[in-house]
């Protein structure tokens, strides 16, 4: 059994989640640049990747790719 790192319950069923989401790298990155994972629940990763999926919609719109 391993611990989540975010809510610290053991279980046995355990995800790997990036610390920077996957989704947040364009699609140029190399594929040898290292993307941490840290184990969470399935829980909290589901949770999370709501949160992230929400900033990403609200951030890159307002990014401007002529700069």
């Amino acid at each position: 059994m391993q611990k989540c790192i975010y809510c610290r319950i053991e279980t046995e069923e355990i995800t790997l989640d990036h610390v920077v989401p996957a989704s947040w790298f364009p699609n140029t990155t190399p594929l040898n640049i290292q993307r941490w994972k840290v184990p969470t629940c399935k829980r909290c990763n589901n949770n999370l990747g709501r949160a992230e999926e929400f900033i990403r919609m609200c951030v890159v719109p307002s990014i401007d790719a002529n700069q």
